[in-house]
C-alpha cells in the first residue's frame, strides 16, 4: 500500500488496504446506462452539443426565435436554464429578455404594496425576482 498511495500522502481512508479501498470503489454506485431504441447501452454524455446532436440544437435554437421562452425549452428539452442559454449562445442566438405584460406589472404592484416581499411576489408570480424588482422600479414603486 505504501508504494501505490506514497508513504506521506493523506489518504482519506488511512485504515484501509488498497483490496479494501478496491472493494469500495467497486460498490459504489454507478450511473444508469442508457439504451437506444436499437437495444445499445451508453452512458449519457455531459457534454449538451454531444447529447442532444446538433439538429437537436438547432431545433431548439429555431423554437427561442420563434418565441418560445427558455423556461419552455427547459422543460421541453430537460435542460438547465444555464445548458439552453448555452446552447443558444454558441449558435450566435441573439438573447432576449421577456418583459413583463401590464396584467403583470399590475398584479406585481398590487402583492408588493399589501406588503409581500420581493421574493414572495416573484414566487407567487412564478417569475425571476429581477424583472419583478425592474417593474417595480420602472412603474416608481418605492420598495422597502
Amino acid at each position: 500500500m505504501v508504494g501505490a498511495i506514497g508513504r506521506y500522502s493523506k489518504s482519506p481512508f488511512p485504515e484501509k488496504s488498497l483490496e479494501q479501498l478496491t472493494q469500495l470503489l467497486v460498490s459504489l454506485p454507478r450511473e444508469e446506462p442508457m439504451t437506444t431504441r436499437s437495444g445499445v447501452q451508453f452512458l449519457q454524455p455531459r457534454n449538451v452539443r454531444r447529447r442532444l446532436g446538433d439538429e437537436v440544437i438547432q431545433q431548439l435554437a429555431s423554437e427561442y426565435e420563434a418565441g418560445d421562452t427558455t423556461l419552455v425549452l427547459m422543460e421541453r428539452y430537460g435542460l438547465s436554464k444555464t445548458a439552453v442559454l448555452k446552447v443558444l449562445r454558441d449558435n450566435d442566438v441573439v438573447i432576449r429578455r421577456q418583459p413583463l405584460t401590464q396584467e403583470q406589472v399590475s398584479e406585481a404592484i398590487r402583492l408588493y404594496t399589501s406588503g409581500s416581499s420581493l421574493a414572495r411576489v416573484a414566487s407567487q408570480m412564478s417569475l425571476p425576482s429581477e424583472s419583478i424588482r425592474r417593474a417595480l422600479d420602472s412603474a416608481g414603486v418605492k420598495r422597502r
